[in-house]
């Protein structure tokens, strides 16, 4: 199953101000860890405290970017 990666405004903002190979050093790998298994635990990818601030259990809402 595919999910559908969404940047918020602000996200966009900052990809903006990369380069042209960073952002899509920066895109691709987005693609590549979340497309397909947004919540699944790795190495360098572990879920987040409980944090009563955030609203997502990952944290993803205050990042910028959804996996819907």
């Amino acid at each position: 199953m595919a999910y559908e990666i969404e940047f918020a405004e602000s996200v966009q903002g900052h990809l903006r101000a990369l380069t042209a190979r960073e952002r899509a050093i920066v895109l691709d790998a987005a693609e590549r860890q979340l497309l397909h298994e947004p919540l699944k635990e790795t190495r360098h990818r572990k879920p987040l405290r409980p944090n009563p601030i955030a609203r997502g259990s990952y944290g993803w809402d205050n990042c910028g970017c959804s996996t819907t």
